[in-house]
């Protein structure tokens, strides 16, 4: 019988219940904490925050006790997470540290924070897909997650500048076109006693007019003779050359003088 022994202290705070373990942690108590934690699950208790901040002493076994506790823990949908930093806890829990919710201390837990946060989300994808992410892959997926949220948000932001723009071009085309009608029935309007009394051409016989007067063109150039080719001039720079008689029979004597 060992002369040290177990204390053990536990409160229910903030929805969670607290187990908090000081002395040496020998094989022989593991049975009595592991009915303790039993029974506090089946008090209905999901979430158990085991402290071991104040035990001096861990036995080999006792990693092993707290590893089927958190099984059994998340088989009813529950956690078990876990607080030390001493040098005697973490020597022993060191194989498990990648299984297992260790905090340093209690404010830590409370407060949680990326790191947290990014570890418990880590234990979660390598229960379910057995997928085990270290800490600088997990930091890296992080930070290409945010940037393209970031990306996203960017694109998000400039196409609906884009479509408050054209809005806008939208709606000054709109009271463009609206001033435009109200400007052309003032203008109509003006003109109506005008036409009425025939000072302004009926307009709806414009198109007819015109193409009345086209075919006219059309008859009066096709009636008009043309004038006939004339030879052209000939050039008179050039100095002509003297013409020589085409057949010598042809040439007329010239009389004599006298005779």
């Amino acid at each position: 019988m060992r002369a040290e022994a177990l204390d053990i202290t536990i409160q229910s705070r903030d929805g969670a219940v607290w187990l908090h373990l000081a002395g040496p942690f020998h094989a022989e108590q593991a049975p009595n904490i592991r009915e303790k934690i039993l029974s506090l699950m089946q008090d209905g208790n999901r979430e158990i925050i085991v402290d071991l901040n104040d035990v001096t002493h861990v036995d080999t076994g006792v990693p092993s006790l707290f590893l089927e506790l958190l099984n059994t823990m998340r088989a009813k949908d529950g956690e078990l997470r876990f607080i030390f930093k001493n040098d005697a806890v973490t020597k022993a829990f060191a194989p498990y540290r990648n299984l297992l919710d260790i905090h340093p201390d209690a404010e830590e837990l409370m407060s949680g924070g990326l790191l947290g946060a990014l570890r418990r989300r880590t234990q979660v994808l390598f229960r379910r897909t057995g997928i085990r992410l270290s800490r600088p892959v997990a930091i890296f997926l992080l930070v290409v997650l945010c940037s393209l949220f970031v990306s996203l948000a960017f694109i998000i932001n400039l196409q609906s500048r884009r479509i408050a723009e054209q809005s806008r071009e939208v709606e000054e085309l709109r009271q463009w076109r609206q001033s435009a009608v109200a400007e052309l029935d003032k203008l109509t309007s003006r003109l109506k006693p005008m036409e009425a009394l025939g000072l302004l051409p009926d307009t709806s016989e414009l198109p007819r007019i015109r193409r009345q007067i086209q075919a006219l063109r059309q008859k009066t150039a096709a009636a008009t003779p043309r004038a006939p080719a004339t030879a052209p001039l000939p050039d008179t720079t050039k100095p002509q050359a003297p013409q020589q008689p085409a057949d010598a029979d042809s040439v007329a004597p010239t009389p004599p003088a006298g005779g």
